[in-house]
């Protein structure tokens, strides 16, 4: 909030009002971009704004749920990348029973939602987005038994599984370094990934 002498203490403040329903957001140049969650749940709308909060606009709708709770959004070169995770509930009951989880490219500009990796079911969330090297997207799909390490080329949409075999719980992408959990037969190791060379390097672990 750029406004003179605001205190920041109640929705008249912009970043206040930011704070209390935006569910991600992103900057791009001299913009900030976020996703305001309907009040009933089933997605939400985009909408961006000058960096100092003004002239707010909004892009589009995306009817879907986000997923940022153990994965990112990435905001980059006018498109926001973003896993899913929809819940399918039972009528009777109104407990949840299944997710349908997919990855999309929403386009600021259009408003158009782009499938990246096609939707699946499962009991759990099936995919959690972590950072993005050159024009590969990482990321880590759900098999019904672990999570594999994936990255995605974001052209081709071809997909490589890196570590193979492994399962993985948590990674972070710093520039060409990933650094992931890796969890086998009840040990677990801290594995440091060159996604330029591929070269990998146990950082801790037996």
């Amino acid at each position: 909030c750029a406004k003179t002498n605001c205190p920041h203490n109640s929705v008249d403040c912009t970043a206040i009002e930011l704070y209390q329903k935006v569910a991600f957001m992103g900057r791009i140049g001299d913009k900030w971009y976020y996703f305001v969650p309907f009040d009933m749940g089933g997605g939400g709308i985009f909408h961006s704004c000058d960096l100092d909060g003004e002239n707010d606009k909004q892009i589009g709708e995306f009817l879907h749920e986000e997923l940022g709770i153990n994965g990112k959004c990435l905001f980059y070169d006018n498109v926001c990348v973003l896993a899913t995770c929809d819940v399918e509930f039972d009528e009777e009951t109104g407990t949840g029973i299944n997710t349908v989880s997919g990855i999309y490219r929403y386009h600021l500009d259009s408003g158009e939602a782009e499938v990246l990796c096609q939707e699946r079911e499962a009991m759990r969330p099936t995919y959690s987005i972590f950072g993005k090297y050159a024009d590969q997207l990482i990321y880590t799909e759900w098999d019904g038994e672990q999570y594999h390490l994936k990255k995605l080329d974001l052209n081709s949409k071809d997909n490589k599984t890196l570590l193979e075999e492994k399962a993985i719980w948590g990674c972070e992408v710093n520039g060409n370094l990933l650094a992931c959990n890796v969890v086998m037969d009840g040990t677990s190791e801290l594995i440091e990934v060159d996604l330029e060379t591929g070269e990998q390097t146990k950082v801790f672990g037996p």
